[in-house]
């Protein structure tokens, strides 16, 4: 749910955030249905963002 609400918040469609972050789009959209992914994979898509990647536990 965070990355599509700052993806839309930045104007980028699934598409451009694959190309600015080196991610491929499907990836970006299994993310943001709710699936796994790496910390490597959310790194790059939070730089290319201009954002910080916080890990918590709760």
């Amino acid at each position: 749910m965070a990355l599509t609400k700052v993806r839309k918040e930045s104007g980028l469609s699934q598409r451009d955030l694959a190309t600015v972050s080196d991610v491929p789009q499907s990836t970006i959209a299994r993310i943001e249905s709710g699936a796994n992914t790496s910390i490597d994979t959310l790194t790059k898509i939070a730089n290319a963002l201009g954002k910080r990647l916080t890990v918590n536990f709760s």
